[in-house]
């Protein structure tokens, strides 16, 4: 699930990296933390 507000430059996502559905989930949420989450 992702989330954007209407007027101001801000996103999110909902995201369960751990889930046994995630195939890539792990590299995902490593890649999400190296880039300054």
């Amino acid at each position: 699930m992702g989330v954007r507000h209407k007027t101001l430059d801000i996103e999110g996502v909902q995201f369960h990296p751990e889930s046994i559905l995630s195939e890539q989930g792990h590299e995902l949420f490593k890649n999400f933390l190296e880039r300054g989450a």
